[in-house]
Parts: C-alpha cells; sequence; structure tokens
C-alpha cells in the first residue's frame, strides 16, 4: 500500500478562465538525469505525482522539470492560451497529444522576443483546442534559476489584455 495512485485532474477551460493559476491541476516529475525525452516520459507517467500549490514551485536545480494536465474545452472558444509568466526559465517546450497526434512548441529565453508567435516575454502558447476537445499537454522546463511555474489559461483577448495591464503596472513601477 505504499503506492499512492491519483487521477489526473482534468481542467475546465471555462471552470478555469478568469480563475487564477492552474498549478494544483496539474502533475510534476523531475528528471534528475536530465536526459528524458517525451517518449521516455510518457512511458513514466506513472511517476509523475500530483501537485497543491498553485504556483508549483520546482526549485533550483539542473533538473529537467516537466508538468502533465489535461485540458477539457467546455467553453465556447476555438482556442485557448497557456501563459507561463515567469520570463527567467531557460527554455520550455510544450507537447500537446491530441488524440494520436503530437504537437510541440519549444521557446527559450535567448530567442530574441520579436521572433516568438507572441512578442512578449512571458512564455505564451496556443493551444488549438475546439469546444468539447480535450488534450494531454507536457510541459518540460529547464532553467539555472529557480523555477516558479505560474500558469493560467485564457482567452487570446483576454490574455492580451491582462499581459498589457500587467506591462503598465510593472512600467509606472519601475518610473516611480
Amino acid at each position: 500500500l505504499g503506492n499512492s495512485l491519483f487521477a489526473q485532474k482534468v481542467i475546465s477551460i471555462q471552470g478555469t478562465l478568469d480563475k487564477g493559476y492552474i498549478g494544483n491541476s496539474v502533475s510534476i516529475f523531475q528528471d534528475s538525469s536530465s536526459s528524458l525525452g517525451y517518449e521516455q516520459i510518457v512511458q513514466k507517467s506513472s511517476l509523475f505525482k500530483s501537485n497543491n500549490l498553485a504556483v508549483p514551485n520546482l526549485g533550483r536545480s539542473h533538473n529537467a522539470n516537466w508538468l502533465k494536465f489535461e485540458l477539457l474545452n467546455d467553453s465556447y472558444f476555438d482556442d485557448v492560451i497557456l501563459n507561463l509568466s515567469n520570463p527567467i526559465i531557460d527554455q520550455t517546450t510544450l507537447y500537446i497529444i491530441r488524440k494520436n497526434n503530437i504537437d510541440s512548441i519549444s521557446i527559450n529565453n535567448f530567442t530574441p522576443i520579436r521572433n516568438r508567435v507572441f512578442d512578449h516575454q512571458f512564455y505564451l502558447y496556443d493551444i488549438p483546442l475546439k469546444p468539447g476537445e480535450s488534450v494531454t499537454c507536457f510541459l518540460k522546463l529547464q532553467s539555472n534559476e529557480q523555477i516558479l511555474a505560474p500558469l493560467t489559461i485564457n482567452s487570446p483577448k483576454r490574455v492580451l489584455s491582462l499581459i498589457s495591464s500587467s506591462d503598465i503596472q510593472t512600467g509606472l513601477y519601475l518610473g516611480i
């Protein structure tokens, strides 16, 4: 009975919009070898542990940190944006599994912001997701700094509004 099983929480898009961080609905695996790729991680899915923090704190190490979560689009949006609002993470890769298809999006801290899909310092991922559809996501994070993973999900319009407001507040704070 030493092993514990848990059901992966499904993140409802409608229930998540405008509600804050989704960290307590993700599971975590820290690859101390930093050598496992996506194919090996999927096979080791049972090693993922549930997370109870709204913003996962993965510490400071040279581990490859993996977050796993499932999204269900019970809204009327055709796509959502996953926002990882921590610009000091060195490298990120999001794997989106839709039935038997796998898409991946890699963004790193060394790519000029103008070369990103979204012209912003946060890691923003567009996830096409038709109403009623669900996907499983694996997010790989690596950094030489402490990794905090403040993850939110919103509509594209709402994300742009939120990051614009955040940028204005930061500008005012730095200006003072």
